[in-house]
């Protein structure tokens, strides 16, 4: 999926969270948490770089189990402090990289190799043996036909349509 999904993704697990009491109401900081959680794994992007002939998905910062350490980590922390009024901005920021990954999966080349380190299958719900596009012609050409775009406005739709409700 494209940052601008993974940013409305954010948006609307932040409105969900504090129009159902789950997050206290105080969207000038619950929205760019959500945010920047919904898109935090492909800041590796920082460090890969980004280009055709690049997979930043292949990285470290994009395999589930990193996050799932760090949130571990994050929890115990929070645990051992006695932080409980935090911990739904924890579960917010939980759900927002989550659906990182689950949004990913739908990707259009490549996938997600959900079980890495330990496995460097890449899953993807449309695709077996996917590859990397050589050229941004062929990346853009590959994107409009793949059933991905199709998700991607089917997202946007049923977000907006929430959110208009």
């Amino acid at each position: 999926m494209t940052t601008p999904t993974h940013t409305l993704i954010g948006i609307a697990l932040a409105n969900f969270g504090m129009e159902k009491g789950f997050l206290p109401y105080a969207p000038n900081i619950i929205y760019p948490i959500s945010i920047i959680a919904a898109n935090a794994p492909d800041f590796d992007i920082l460090f890969t770089g980004i280009g055709v002939k690049k997979n930043h998905r292949l990285g470290f910062f994009h395999f589930p189990s990193t996050w799932a350490l760090l949130l571990i980590i994050a929890y115990l922390i929070l645990d051992l402090t006695g932080n409980n009024e935090l911990l739904p901005i924890f579960a917010l920021v939980g759900t927002g990289i989550f659906s990182h990954f689950v949004m990913d999966t739908f990707d259009a080349h490549v996938g997600i190799l959900w079980f890495a380190p330990f496995s460097k299958k890449a899953y993807n719900f449309f695709r077996k043996n996917a590859v990397l596009p050589k050229t941004i012609k062929e990346f853009i050409i590959e994107y409009i036909r793949h059933p991905v775009m199709l998700a991607e406005i089917t997202v946007w739709l049923i977000v907006f349509w929430f959110w208009l409700k």
